[in-house]
């Protein structure tokens, strides 16, 4: 004998016993939840769309969320709002894989094959540094100088110089940077600069020959040298020296210096007994100039 099949009824009980219990936790029968749903249906369908209307409450929230502080959009891009500092106007470059922080707050991104071009140093380091974040290949690093300092030690890294322009200690310690990161490339880049400014009787010679000192370049000391004149540089042999015209020599260059002078003055002194004339021979102070080790 064959028996008839009959409908479970389960699913539809528990589906029922879902939407009542559901409806009394709202607080409305569930007549009154199918009657709304009509009324909200046929309303929309007799009614053209409404534009997006934001509540009060809303409104006052995302007031108050818009007056907070924001991070720069390369802040936000390079995930600085755990650091200290900002990014650079000049270094905000969102392609590049390393942050360079200096020691007043800003921070540089660049890319990091320009450093290991230019530097042993920077390779050693770099390849010493631990796991990359999230975004970039390496680990932040600082550099102890400004802001300004770091700018220009930068841009001569990537080939734009624009270091004699700015003042005397400014590029000394530029060249510090460039000789404690052994920065060969740069090194040289900025010297034939400098040999470019060099000028006949030029009130810029001091100061090459200053910057000679700390670049320990010789040949330049020497050009320099020779084509001062009485007019800007007569106080090296009339005893002008002051501490703050000599003291940003490094000390073996002034010590040649010195002797050069001296040498240069007895063969003054000599003119002078000869035949009354007592100039400065430039050219042989050059010669006689070397840096005393």
């Amino acid at each position: 004998m064959m028996k008839r099949w009959v409908k479970p009824v389960t699913a539809d009980i528990h589906r029922n016993s879902c939407q009542n219990t559901r409806s009394r936790s709202l607080g409305v029968s569930s007549d009154s939840s199918s009657s709304s749903n009509t009324a909200s249906s046929s309303s929309r369908s007799s009614s053209p769309a409404s534009p997006l209307v934001t509540s009060p409450s809303s409104v006052t929230s995302s007031s108050s969320s818009s007056s907070a502080p924001r991070l720069s959009r390369a802040d936000e891009f390079y995930g600085l709002s755990g650091m200290e500092g900002t990014v650079h106007d000049e270094f905000g470059d969102t392609t590049a894989d390393l942050r360079i922080c200096s020691n007043d707050g800003q921070i540089f991104c660049v890319h990091s094959y320009f450093l290991r071009a230019s530097s042993c140093v920077f390779r050693e380091l770099l390849d010493g540094l631990p796991p990359k974040p999230e975004g970039f290949t390496h680990e932040p690093i600082t550099i102890d100088a400004t802001s300004s300092i770091l700018s220009s030690f930068l841009h001569l890294i990537i080939g734009e110089d624009r270091s004699t322009s700015r003042p005397l200690r400014d590029v000394i310690a530029l060249i510090r940077l460039l000789n404690i990161y052994k920065c060969s490339i740069a090194h040289e880049r900025l010297v034939l600069r400098l040999h470019r400014n060099l000028a006949p009787a030029s009130d810029k010679l001091w100061t090459i020959f200053v910057l000679a000192s700390h670049l320990q370049d010789v040949l330049l000391a020497k050009k320099a040298l020779g084509l001062m004149s009485p007019v800007h540089h007569a106080w090296l042999v009339d005893g002008g020296w002051t501490a703050e015209r000599v003291g940003e020599v490094t000390k073996d260059y002034l010590a040649g210096l010195v002797n050069a002078v001296l040498k240069i003055k007895i063969v003054m002194a000599g003119k002078q007994v000869k035949d009354g004339r007592g100039e400065v021979d430039w050219v042989k102070l050059a010669e006689d100039f070397n840096p005393v080790k």
